[in-house]
This record gives C-alpha cells, structure tokens and sequence, in this order.
C-alpha cells in the first residue's frame, strides 16, 4: 500500500513538473532589421520589410530555460534603401534575388548566459544564408520579457564578399559601396498558445 501510494505521488509530481515547463511555439510579431554600410560618397541604411519566422522556447514560471528552435526569412526584394529604385535594383541584382529568393537564419544552438526577472542575454550560433551562400555565425543577443512576448536585440558585422557577393557600384563606378556591412536587429517573439506543446 505504501508503495503504491509513493507511486501515485511521484507520478503527480512528475506532471506537475511537465505542466510548469512549456515548450511553446512563438512568432515574429514585431520586426526591424537593418543594414548599414559606407560608400565612397556616404553612408547608407537598408531596411528588410518583409519579415517572418516562428521559435520554439522552453518557458517556466517566466523564466526561459532553453532556445529549442528559430528560424527567420526575409524576402530578398524586401530589402528597401533609403537612396530609392536605383540603389534597391542594385541591391537586389546583388543578392541575385531571381535566383535566391529569401535570406534565411536558422539558430543551431543557443546559450543563456545572463537572466533575471526582465533581461536575458543568449550567445548563439545560426546559419545565414544570403545569395544562396551559407555561413555559420555567432552573436550574443539581448531578450527583453514583458507580458508574454520576447524581444530580441542584436548587432553581427559581416563582409559581402563572404557570401559571393560583390559590393554594387553606381554612376558608372563613381560610387562604390563598402565590403563591410553591420546587421542591427531588433525580433520580438510572441506566444501562440494554440501551437504549443506540452
């Protein structure tokens, strides 16, 4: 009798243990990515506008214990500069967005380094994929939690030429743009209840 009662109560625990973990399934809600980059007549900015991704987090009690998943894709011809047409049609021939429709990201592993109530900093290490090349970066991201979303913030410096591309050059080679770019990345993550798993 004991033991069976011993049974039950370790069984009890054991799915109130597997209740207050939540693998949950989160999408991109908020986003803003921006390249920026030098030339040899001024500084430029690219915006990504069309943006979209899902993660799977490993959430207890407000805290987040794991970065299972994540996966984001931006639309090639989605990358918009403040210069207008002629530098988006450079841009886009660059990332031969014909041929390569998206740029992807998918998180290989991820390490949280720093939590408390409000901020968590994650080391993380993905694939980037642009014009069809594919690299492995590394890059220490901040979370921010409030009310059951997640965002993210970040910065990675990257070359063109380490994905095949060529930095564009306009007005018969008068302007040339600069190998080197900077990524700043802002993703906020949100809970979609009705995709997760327990």
């Amino acid at each position: 009798m004991k033991t069976t009662y011993q049974m039950l109560l370790t069984a009890v625990l054991l799915i109130g243990a597997v209740g207050l973990t939540a693998q949950n399934t989160f999408g991109v809600s908020e986003c803003s990515i921006k390249i920026n980059g030098t030339s040899s007549l001024h500084d430029w900015t690219s915006t990504a506008e069309d943006v979209s991704g899902t993660a799977k987090l490993d959430v207890a009690n407000q805290t987040l214990n794991a970065i299972k998943a994540l996966t984001v894709r931006i639309k090639s011809e989605g990358v918009k500069s403040e210069k207008g047409r002629i530098m988006d049609n450079k841009t886009h021939k660059a990332l031969a967005a014909d041929d390569h429709k998206y740029i992807t990201y998918a998180l290989t592993n991820a390490s949280i380094t720093q939590q408390n109530e409000q901020k968590v900093t994650v080391r993380t290490t993905g694939a980037l994929t642009i014009a069809g090349q594919t690299k492995t970066i590394t890059m220490d991201v901040t979370g921010t939690k409030k009310n059951g979303s997640i965002q993210f913030t970040g910065s990675k410096a990257l070359k063109m030429t380490d994905f095949g591309i060529d930095p564009p050059t306009a007005m018969l080679g008068t302007l040339k743009t600069g190998d080197d770019i900077t990524i700043d990345f802002s993703l906020t993550l949100k809970t979609n209840t009705s995709d997760s798993s327990r």
